[in-house]
Protein backbone atom coordinates (compact mmCIF):
# COMPACT_ATOMS: atom_id res chain seq x y z
CA UNK A 1 0.00 0.00 0.00
CA UNK A 2 1.11 3.68 -1.24
CA UNK A 3 0.29 7.02 0.61
CA UNK A 4 0.29 9.70 -1.81
CA UNK A 5 0.28 13.40 -1.29
CA UNK A 6 1.29 16.50 -2.95
CA UNK A 7 1.86 20.00 -2.07
CA UNK A 8 3.07 23.25 -3.67
CA UNK A 9 5.57 24.66 -1.14
CA UNK A 10 6.41 28.14 -0.76
CA UNK A 11 5.91 29.56 -3.97
CA UNK A 12 8.14 32.82 -4.00
CA UNK A 13 9.61 32.98 -7.26
CA UNK A 14 6.92 34.54 -9.50
CA UNK A 15 7.08 33.81 -13.20
CA UNK A 16 8.46 36.34 -15.99
CA UNK A 17 9.87 33.55 -18.58
CA UNK A 18 9.71 29.32 -18.46
CA UNK A 19 13.50 29.03 -17.31
CA UNK A 20 15.18 26.60 -15.06
CA UNK A 21 15.26 27.76 -12.02
CA UNK A 22 18.39 27.49 -9.06
CA UNK A 23 16.57 27.52 -5.37
CA UNK A 24 19.08 28.12 -2.54
CA UNK A 25 18.23 28.96 1.09
CA UNK A 26 17.87 32.37 0.46
CA UNK A 27 14.99 30.93 -1.14
CA UNK A 28 13.19 29.56 2.04
CA UNK A 29 10.64 31.62 4.79
CA UNK A 30 12.55 33.91 7.26
CA UNK A 31 10.85 34.36 11.06
CA UNK A 32 7.26 35.88 10.79
CA UNK A 33 6.96 34.71 7.01
CA UNK A 34 3.31 33.72 6.85
CA UNK A 35 1.64 31.23 4.14
CA UNK A 36 -1.71 30.35 3.63
CA UNK A 37 -1.97 26.52 3.75
CA UNK A 38 -5.06 25.08 1.25
CA UNK A 39 -6.79 21.71 1.77
CA UNK A 40 -8.75 19.82 -0.61
CA UNK A 41 -9.33 15.64 -1.21
CA UNK A 42 -10.62 16.47 -4.66
CA UNK A 43 -7.81 16.87 -7.48
CA UNK A 44 -10.03 17.08 -10.26
CA UNK A 45 -8.92 14.70 -12.16
CA UNK A 46 -5.67 16.06 -12.11
CA UNK A 47 -1.88 13.74 -12.34
CA UNK A 48 0.54 14.99 -9.60
CA UNK A 49 2.47 12.48 -11.02
CA UNK A 50 3.42 14.12 -14.78
CA UNK A 51 6.31 15.49 -14.90
CA UNK A 52 9.27 16.79 -17.37
CA UNK A 53 12.08 19.47 -18.11
CA UNK A 54 10.21 22.77 -19.39
CA UNK A 55 7.04 20.98 -18.27
CA UNK A 56 3.66 22.66 -17.77
CA UNK A 57 1.27 21.79 -14.78
CA UNK A 58 -2.36 23.28 -14.78
CA UNK A 59 -3.42 23.16 -11.20
CA UNK A 60 -5.68 26.34 -12.22
CA UNK A 61 -8.84 24.73 -11.51
CA UNK A 62 -8.01 23.80 -7.71
CA UNK A 63 -11.22 24.69 -5.24
CA UNK A 64 -9.41 24.36 -1.49
CA UNK A 65 -11.88 22.82 0.67
CA UNK A 66 -10.34 24.75 3.75
CA UNK A 67 -7.81 27.37 4.15
CA UNK A 68 -5.82 28.15 7.25
CA UNK A 69 -2.83 30.98 7.46
CA UNK A 70 0.36 29.76 9.37
CA UNK A 71 3.17 31.53 10.62
CA UNK A 72 7.12 30.69 10.78
CA UNK A 73 7.79 31.33 14.85
CA UNK A 74 11.21 32.70 16.07
CA UNK A 75 12.62 29.55 18.39
CA UNK A 76 12.55 32.19 20.92
CA UNK A 77 8.99 32.78 21.33
CA UNK A 78 7.69 28.76 21.08
CA UNK A 79 7.44 27.26 24.57
CA UNK A 80 10.67 27.69 26.97
CA UNK A 81 10.14 23.90 27.81
CA UNK A 82 11.55 23.19 23.96
CA UNK A 83 14.16 26.08 24.06
CA UNK A 84 17.36 24.29 25.52
CA UNK A 85 17.33 21.30 22.93
CA UNK A 86 16.51 24.04 19.95
CA UNK A 87 18.11 27.26 20.77
CA UNK A 88 21.31 25.59 22.68
CA UNK A 89 24.37 26.27 19.86
CA UNK A 90 26.50 25.28 22.60
CA UNK A 91 25.49 21.70 23.80
CA UNK A 92 23.54 21.07 20.13
CA UNK A 93 24.85 23.54 17.26
CA UNK A 94 23.70 20.59 15.07
CA UNK A 95 19.62 21.37 16.41
CA UNK A 96 19.95 24.81 16.91
CA UNK A 97 16.97 25.95 14.88
CA UNK A 98 15.89 29.06 12.58
CA UNK A 99 12.44 28.60 13.24
CA UNK A 100 9.51 26.76 13.85
CA UNK A 101 6.27 25.65 12.55
CA UNK A 102 3.54 24.09 13.62
CA UNK A 103 2.80 20.34 12.24
CA UNK A 104 0.12 17.63 12.88
CA UNK A 105 -0.25 15.47 15.41
CA UNK A 106 1.75 12.16 16.19
CA UNK A 107 1.87 9.00 17.67
CA UNK A 108 -0.06 6.35 18.16
CA UNK A 109 -3.69 6.12 20.05
CA UNK A 110 -1.83 4.96 23.15
CA UNK A 111 0.89 7.94 22.78
CA UNK A 112 -0.98 11.05 21.71
CA UNK A 113 1.36 13.75 20.58
CA UNK A 114 -0.16 16.99 20.15
CA UNK A 115 0.79 20.85 20.24
CA UNK A 116 3.50 19.89 17.57
CA UNK A 117 6.38 22.40 16.78
CA UNK A 118 8.40 21.48 13.87
CA UNK A 119 12.28 22.67 14.60
CA UNK A 120 13.47 24.15 11.29
CA UNK A 121 17.26 24.50 10.70
CA UNK A 122 17.94 26.48 7.06
CA UNK A 123 21.73 26.87 6.49
CA UNK A 124 23.43 27.33 3.15
CA UNK A 125 24.05 23.64 2.46
CA UNK A 126 20.46 22.56 3.27
CA UNK A 127 17.17 22.45 5.18
CA UNK A 128 16.71 20.38 8.38
CA UNK A 129 14.04 18.86 10.51
CA UNK A 130 15.77 19.23 13.46
CA UNK A 131 13.08 17.89 15.66
CA UNK A 132 9.88 18.87 17.87
CA UNK A 133 8.28 20.02 20.83
CA UNK A 134 5.31 18.96 21.42
CA UNK A 135 2.71 17.55 24.27
CA UNK A 136 3.13 13.54 24.65
CA UNK A 137 0.35 12.39 27.06
CA UNK A 138 -0.62 16.33 28.12
CA UNK A 139 3.06 17.03 29.38
CA UNK A 140 5.70 18.89 27.19
CA UNK A 141 8.17 17.30 25.68
CA UNK A 142 11.41 17.75 23.35
CA UNK A 143 12.26 15.32 20.56
CA UNK A 144 15.44 15.22 18.47
CA UNK A 145 15.77 13.98 15.63
CA UNK A 146 19.08 12.64 15.66
CA UNK A 147 20.25 12.36 12.97
CA UNK A 148 18.38 15.43 11.75
CA UNK A 149 15.85 14.97 8.67
CA UNK A 150 17.25 16.56 5.51
CA UNK A 151 14.27 17.79 3.57
CA UNK A 152 16.13 19.40 0.96
CA UNK A 153 20.07 19.74 0.21
CA UNK A 154 21.00 23.33 -1.55
CA UNK A 155 21.76 24.67 -3.90
CA UNK A 156 18.75 22.55 -5.27
CA UNK A 157 18.63 22.02 -9.91
CA UNK A 158 17.30 19.54 -11.74
CA UNK A 159 18.27 15.90 -11.53
CA UNK A 160 19.19 16.62 -8.02
CA UNK A 161 18.67 13.71 -5.31
CA UNK A 162 19.50 13.05 -2.05
CA UNK A 163 18.76 10.19 0.46
CA UNK A 164 18.64 10.58 4.35
CA UNK A 165 17.73 8.93 7.51
CA UNK A 166 16.59 10.61 10.60
CA UNK A 167 15.00 8.73 14.12
CA UNK A 168 14.10 9.82 16.91
CA UNK A 169 12.66 8.09 20.21
CA UNK A 170 11.15 8.61 23.49
CA UNK A 171 10.08 7.60 27.08
CA UNK A 172 6.73 8.26 27.92
CA UNK A 173 5.64 7.58 31.41
CA UNK A 174 3.38 4.34 32.50
CA UNK A 175 3.55 3.35 28.49
CA UNK A 176 7.11 2.66 27.62
CA UNK A 177 8.94 3.62 24.76
CA UNK A 178 8.03 5.33 21.25
CA UNK A 179 9.97 6.33 18.78
CA UNK A 180 10.38 6.36 14.68
CA UNK A 181 13.01 5.97 11.67
CA UNK A 182 12.81 7.78 8.46
CA UNK A 183 14.30 6.76 5.31
CA UNK A 184 13.75 9.80 2.81
CA UNK A 185 14.37 9.42 -0.85
CA UNK A 186 14.68 12.81 -2.98
CA UNK A 187 14.68 13.81 -6.57
CA UNK A 188 14.21 17.15 -8.20
CA UNK A 189 12.35 15.39 -11.31
CA UNK A 190 10.86 18.37 -13.41
CA UNK A 191 11.30 21.94 -13.67
CA UNK A 192 8.92 24.25 -15.45
CA UNK A 193 5.42 26.39 -15.31
CA UNK A 194 2.83 25.91 -12.46
CA UNK A 195 -0.71 27.57 -12.96
CA UNK A 196 -1.95 28.20 -9.90
CA UNK A 197 -6.00 29.69 -9.52
CA UNK A 198 -3.94 33.25 -8.06
CA UNK A 199 -0.68 33.04 -10.38
CA UNK A 200 1.83 31.05 -12.78
CA UNK A 201 5.08 30.24 -10.67
CA UNK A 202 8.42 28.98 -12.03
CA UNK A 203 9.20 26.01 -10.12
CA UNK A 204 11.06 22.47 -9.45
CA UNK A 205 9.56 19.46 -8.96
CA UNK A 206 10.37 17.39 -6.08
CA UNK A 207 9.35 13.46 -5.62
CA UNK A 208 10.43 12.47 -2.28
CA UNK A 209 9.17 8.20 -1.04
CA UNK A 210 9.41 8.59 2.79
CA UNK A 211 9.37 4.55 4.52
CA UNK A 212 8.50 5.04 8.44
CA UNK A 213 9.11 2.57 10.79
CA UNK A 214 7.42 3.08 14.29
CA UNK A 215 8.96 1.32 17.43
CA UNK A 216 7.11 0.78 20.72
CA UNK A 217 8.14 -0.93 24.14
CA UNK A 218 5.42 -1.36 26.67
CA UNK A 219 6.42 -1.66 30.16
CA UNK A 220 3.56 -3.38 31.65
CA UNK A 221 4.18 -6.20 29.80
CA UNK A 222 8.00 -5.75 28.94
CA UNK A 223 7.48 -7.01 25.22
CA UNK A 224 8.19 -4.41 22.31
CA UNK A 225 7.83 -4.41 18.50
CA UNK A 226 8.63 -2.51 14.90
CA UNK A 227 6.27 -1.77 12.49
CA UNK A 228 6.34 -0.53 8.96
CA UNK A 229 3.95 2.06 7.92
CA UNK A 230 3.10 2.24 4.39
CA UNK A 231 5.50 3.62 2.02
CA UNK A 232 4.75 7.82 1.44
CA UNK A 233 5.06 9.27 -1.45
CA UNK A 234 4.85 13.18 -1.68
CA UNK A 235 5.31 15.62 -4.89
CA UNK A 236 6.03 19.26 -4.03
CA UNK A 237 6.81 22.44 -6.59
CA UNK A 238 9.08 24.84 -5.08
Amino acid sequence: MKLLNFFIIFSFLVNSTNAQITITNNDMPNVNDTFRLSLTSNIQGLDPVLTGTSYSWNFSTLVPSSQRIDTFFSVASTPIAYQFYFNNIILYPNHKASYAIKGIDLGIPQVPITEVFNYIKNSSSAYNNVGFGSKINSVPSSTQNNPVDREYTFPMNYNGNHNSNSTYGMTVPTFGYYGQSLERIDTVDGWGTLALPNANYNVLRVKSILNKIDTTYLDLIGFGTTIPRPEEIEYKWL
